[in-house]
């Protein structure tokens, strides 16, 4: 396969090429999606994206198809969910054959809050299960900038709970003294918003447990292998922007920021929080596990 080899240090593209050898993204088979006399090599084809697309509408007609139209239609580029590091991609492809799951579940998340969009949703007999997957985004900046007022006062409240904790200081997040640059805090926290107003407001759900499976990516050996054998020094860079997220999830008190949270929004009662708990995974067999299944 031709590489785009004016792009050597491209952490983004390299990683994307890479997920070609994902286990889970063994489906895809031809790289190279023309858009505009244009191809765009971390992309697999126009061709075989367009059977994909037309065998997820036929076995989840409603997927992907409302507030996110860019990851089933080319814009300015390809389709979204044609990059092989393609978030949404990833957990579909991982969890199309899970019974009862629900790919892009929205959540009201308050009258001042908007609403929270996660990638899946799942309901149990015991647990509900909310799902955000992560695959190359933590090679882009995250924007801060445009946040609403009401979420700039809702952080500045969190502020005053712990100071040395949680702080932001208009453009940056900052946890413990350290500014996060890969994790997206600002995300998750509309998602804790979301799920604590939906268990709020629907007492068939005060007994569940929650659970927030945060998916990311770990690459495979033969994924590191690809990398390598382009170049040596882009396969470190890469592993130290995953290792730099890892870390950066590492220092965060979930559970403190769930519960926090919880209080500003008026749930005095402790059994909300004492029933969630927040996992990071970055394998299908720990996703897999995690759900119960």
């Amino acid at each position: 396969m031709e590489t785009p080899r004016n792009n050597k240090t491209n952490q983004r593209i390299f990683f994307d090429l890479a997920c070609q050898h994902a286990p889970w993204n063994q489906v895809a088979k031809e790289s190279g999606y023309r858009l505009n006399d244009k191809t765009y090599w971390a992309y697999i084809s126009e061709n075989e994206f367009n059977e994909f697309k037309e065998e997820m509408k036929a076995d989840y007609p409603n997927a992907y198809n409302s507030y996110k139209s860019l990851e089933l239609n080319p814009g300015k580029y390809p389709p979204n969910m044609a990059a092989f590091g393609s978030s949404s991609r990833m957990i579909y492809l991982i969890a199309r054959n899970i019974k009862g799951f629900t790919f892009e579940q929205v959540l009201p998340a308050g009258d001042k809050y908007g609403s929270a969009h996660l990638d899946g949703y799942l309901s149990s007999s015991n647990y509900e299960i909310y799902v955000e997957a992560k695959c190359h985004e933590m090679f882009s900046t995250i924007n801060n900038k445009d946040i609403a007022d009401c979420y700039r006062e809702l952080y500045k409240k969190i502020n005053e709970k712990r100071k040395e904790r949680f702080a932001f200081d208009g453009v940056h997040f900052m946890y413990e003294g350290k500014e996060l640059k890969r994790f997206d805090l600002k995300q998750v926290i509309c998602h804790f918003l979301g799920i604590i107003h939906k268990h709020k407001n629907e007492p068939k759900l005060k007994e569940k447990n929650i659970r927030f499976i945060y998916l990311t990516h770990k690459l495979s050996p033969a994924e590191e292998d690809y990398i390598n054998n382009l170049n040596p020094q882009l396969l470190k860079g890469i592993k130290s922007v995953l290792q730099e997220e890892n870390e950066e999830m590492e220092r965060i008190d979930f559970s403190w920021l769930f519960n926090t949270l919880a209080e500003l929004q008026g749930t005095t009662s402790n059994s909300l929080c004492n029933r969630f708990e927040f996992i990071h995974c970055d394998t299908e067999d720990c996703f897999r596990e995690k759900l119960n299944i």
